[in-house]
């Protein structure tokens, strides 16, 4: 048995311990699809935003760093019914326990490139980013409740 074939083995029993039940990603073909479809609509959305722009190392982690936080912010369900106390589950629950959250930044999705310092550049792919994937997950998630 692998190293990391017995490591799983001692977390499914653990979970099962506390009356859990895993199931690896690599065991539902359902999840599996889910899975591959969110990182190729990132990649489709990061590709769009990217365009011709060069990047160094850093800005590209930097890219995707925040292109995770938007992704895994993302509403799964609400929590409240309370209109003046929306709660909703994200992904990020599960990374952090709460909400993840960014601080409020500049609009520059319309400002021509070459008023933007480097920086607002980066932003600009960011907020141009999230204006396009979550555009087309709330399509999605809209035909997916009515289609």
């Amino acid at each position: 048995m692998s190293q990391s074939t017995s490591q799983m083995a001692t977390i499914k029993h653990h979970l099962a311990a506390e009356g859990c039940e895993w199931n690896s990603i690599h065991h539902t073909p359902p999840f599996r699809g889910l899975w591959k479809t969110a990182v190729n609509s990132m990649k489709y959305h990061l590709l769009r935003t990217r365009g011709s722009h060069v990047a160094t190392y850093g800005e590209l982690c930097t890219l995707l760093s925040e292109i995770d936080v938007c992704l895994n912010s993302r509403i799964l369900c609400a929590l409240s019914d309370n209109p003046s106390n929306p709660t909703y589950l994200s992904l990020g629950h599960f990374h952090i326990g709460e909400p993840i959250t960014q601080l409020p930044a500049i609009d520059v999705t319309n400002v021509k490139i070459n008023r933007l310092s480097r920086w607002q550049m980066y932003q600009q792919q960011v907020q141009q980013f999230w204006q396009c994937w979550s555009t087309d997950y709330l399509q999605s998630t809209n035909n997916g409740i009515h289609g």
